[in-house]
């Protein structure tokens, strides 16, 4: 599915309207590819850099690793 936002768009906006979607239609999202243009407050269209200056060109998000309990190692008796 492509979702189209109309300027302005805020982070807020795109949260509401995916999580209006997945209580719609009882869904949740499995994998999802966002392409998104940063303009400045003049309205040109901008390249976000890391602090060696290289283009960022893209960011994955992974799920954030869970620490399971650890087990108690049983004694022989």
């Amino acid at each position: 599915m492509r979702i189209k936002f109309e300027e302005p768009v805020t982070p807020e906006l795109i949260a509401s309207t995916l999580q209006g979607l997945m209580d719609e239609y009882d869904v949740s999202l499995s994998k999802t590819n966002l392409y998104i243009n940063f303009r400045n407050t003049d309205g040109e269209l901008v390249t976000l850099v890391d602090s060696n200056g290289d283009e960022i060109e893209g960011i994955v998000v992974k799920k954030p690793k869970t620490q399971s309990p650890k087990r108690k190692k049983r004694q022989a008796t």
